[in-house]
């Protein structure tokens, strides 16, 4: 538990930071020393609290009605895709998912953007896309953080507009996934990494920020094509 605390930190210093990326440091480690079910219970958990200490006193930057154009579809879609998948082989779509999403943050490295794609049609598409990947793989945040990129949101904004979304997604994963056991030592983790990342991002400059959560969703990328081989 003591290595659970440490990834437990690690991921919400990367929160903070970036406004993502918890899950994916945090929640391997989770799952694989307490079981799949209840990782995964833990990290959603622990994931909503980050969400909501993350918008103590910067809730007012958070640009709520673009997060509720995002989160909506992504919650009407999720018992859709969960029920759809329960009966189809999933991995090659997991795999086109993570590769979709390594080559759109490839793309908006380079600097290319898309003005349809950061309307209200584009914010609903990657709320969908988003929730079709969180069943595929446990990994929801990439598609959203590459809309704020692709959208431009001023720096200041991205962290907090972040949370509110997936502080939504997490509620309505914990409403159907239940409560964990509470164990101490990752909490203690969690608001050590939380201090520390406050810390951490108010010293970076406001750059950071969009390199931080391209890399971000590489990662998830990534991991989500990993998780799709058996």
């Amino acid at each position: 538990m003591i290595a659970a605390a440490i990834a437990v930190a690690a991921g919400a210093v990367a929160q903070a930071i970036s406004g993502l990326g918890f899950a994916l440091v945090a929640g391997p480690l989770l799952i694989a020393t307490l079981g799949r079910a209840e990782g995964v219970r833990l990290t959603v958990l622990l994931g909503t609290a980050l969400n909501v200490m993350l918008l103590v006193g910067d809730h007012r930057r958070a640009n709520w009605r673009i997060a509720a154009l995002l989160l909506v579809p992504a919650a009407l879609a999720t018992p859709l895709f969960k029920t759809a998948f329960s009966h189809v082989e999933g991995r090659s779509l997991a795999v086109a998912a993570g590769v979709l999403t390594i080559v759109s943050a490839a793309v908006l490295a380079s600097g290319a953007r898309s003005r349809h794609a950061a309307g209200r049609v584009g914010a609903a598409v990657t709320g969908v896309i988003s929730s079709a990947m969180t069943v595929l793989a446990g990994i929801g945040g990439p598609p959203i953080a590459m809309f704020a990129v692709n959208a431009e949101w001023p720096a200041e904004t991205i962290r907090p507009t972040l949370q509110v979304y997936f502080l939504g997604l997490n509620i309505v994963a914990l409403a159907v996934l239940g409560l964990p056991e509470l164990t101490l030592a990752p909490w203690l983790g969690l608001v050590g990494g939380w201090i520390l990342g406050i810390v951490v991002s108010r010293r970076l400059p406001p750059g950071v920020a969009r390199p931080a959560i391209l890399a971000i969703a590489v990662i998830g990328g990534v991991i989500a094509v990993l998780r799709a081989h058996p």
